[in-house]
């Protein structure tokens, strides 16, 4: 009887025993394979050095680090195609992840880089031909492994060097740019206000439309980086048509109280920039010590003031008169005034006497002198055209072999390379 009441639980025992232990084994992920030896150039300890390298690489900075070698049954097939081509298959899924890669190509004697993803516009073509530059004396002597080690010792610097442009690059290209519904004032994406505060805005607004015919709009957004804030503004305008109605657009960054404003229609010709950001520094402070709704409160009514500035500029009345009569009739009355005065002094002014009552005998004396000049001959001699073209093709283009380097990518790529 003790042994039939004891069998379940100890049979429960042993089974959580054993998911314990097999799921407490480390699992091992594959590892992805970044060196693609096609032409076989490369043998086992050197393919799997590099493999290590890139692997390294790729987990420090986030970018895949790729090197393949172009077999020679692809002879005919452009090496930024293939390289192209090649990387597009093997590291996309929707979208090409971000990437650096070298091709090599033996039969056509040629090696290139090639940027992919966001590192197209953070890594330029002229840096990546001066690894080309560094790598040619490896390629020159057959050294494929020396020259991929040479690639990945040179890139690798200068993509660490724009971590932060890189990161703040993805976040830009992943940033989600809402659609407002129009006729409103606030839009609170982020929760910064409560309903009464968003109410209390509203109707601050609403009074500003009415009485000085001036839109104000405020959107708050929850932004991974506060340096974003310009660009969500930016894109607000592009996505939402219905804000180039408004006068005064005020964003605000949930997580850093960043915020930057934007002027539009008649009060764009009323504002200075400098007045513009003292506003917007003010706007900062007012949310930082009173809370968002005083912040928004004051850029309100500092707006509306810029906005009832009287300027002069040419603006048509409703009746359609300019109302620059009195600049024209002041204009008039100084030309009249003008003419006036010549004519009074060409009446009453003094006779200018005849010229020779200003000639006065033995004044000056005239005398014949020669110049005489010393002829001289010149000569000229061609100078033969200076053709070594080689200390100044850094960063050509030239495919004919007396530049550096060439720059050029695929469809989905920028890069450079050479020939040895």
């Amino acid at each position: 009887m003790v042994v039939l009441k004891f069998r379940k639980p100890i049979v429960f025992c042993c089974i959580l025993f054993l998911i314990f232990i097999f799921t407490g084994l480390p699992v091992h992920a594959e590892t992805r394979q970044r060196v693609f030896d096609n032409n076989n150039l490369l043998n086992e300890e050197q393919i799997a050095a590099l493999e290590e390298t890139c692997e390294q690489l790729t987990e420090e900075l986030g970018v895949q680090f790729v090197i393949l070698t172009k077999p020679d049954n692809e002879a005919q097939t452009d090496i930024k195609d293939y390289g192209n081509d090649f990387y597009r298959d093997q590291f996309s899924n929707g979208e090409i992840e971000d990437g650096i890669s070298l091709t090599l190509d033996t039969y056509n004697r040629q090696y290139w880089i090639l940027a992919f993803g966001e590192l197209r516009s953070i890594i330029t073509e002229d840096e990546m031909g001066s690894v080309i530059v560094e790598m040619r004396p490896y390629m020159s002597e057959d050294d494929y492994s020396g020259a991929s080690e040479c690639f990945l010792e040179q890139i690798s610097p200068l993509i660490q060097s724009r971590a932060a442009e890189l990161q703040y690059r993805r976040l830009l290209k992943n940033m989600v740019v809402p659609t407002l519904e129009p006729g409103g004032f606030v839009y609170d994406l982020a929760g910064m206000l409560s309903e009464d505060e968003i109410f209390s805005l509203e109707k601050n607004a609403q009074n500003y439309m009415d009485n000085a015919n001036c839109r104000f709009i405020i959107v708050t957004a929850d932004l991974a980086d506060p340096e974003l804030v310009y660009d969500f503004k930016h894109e607000l305008w592009k996505e939402n048509n219905f804000l180039s109605n408004c006068e005064a657009l005020l964003v605000i960054d949930s997580n850093t109280y960043s915020l930057i404003s934007d002027i539009n229609g008649s009060l764009w010709e009323k504002i200075r920039y400098q007045e513009q950001r003292d506003i917007e520094s003010a706007t900062n402070t007012y949310i930082l010590e009173h809370g968002v709704l005083a912040g928004c409160e004051y850029f309100e009514q500092e707006m509306s003031q810029y906005q009832k500035r009287i300027i002069p500029v040419y603006v048509v009345d409703e009746a359609g008169n300019c109302l620059l009569r009195s600049v024209m009739l002041g204009f008039g009355v100084s030309i009249l005034l003008v003419g006036g005065r010549l004519l009074f002094r060409k009446r009453l002014g003094k006779k200018v006497p005849p010229t020779r009552s200003y000639v006065v005998p033995q004044s000056f004396v005239l005398s014949k002198k020669e110049d005489r000049f010393v002829s001289t001959v010149t000569s000229q001699t061609e100078r033969p055209k200076d053709t070594d073209s080689s200390s100044d093709s850094f960063g050509s283009s030239d495919s004919s072999g007396s530049s550096d380097y060439s720059t050029g990518g695929g469809s989905d790529s920028t890069g450079a390379g050479g020939s040895y």
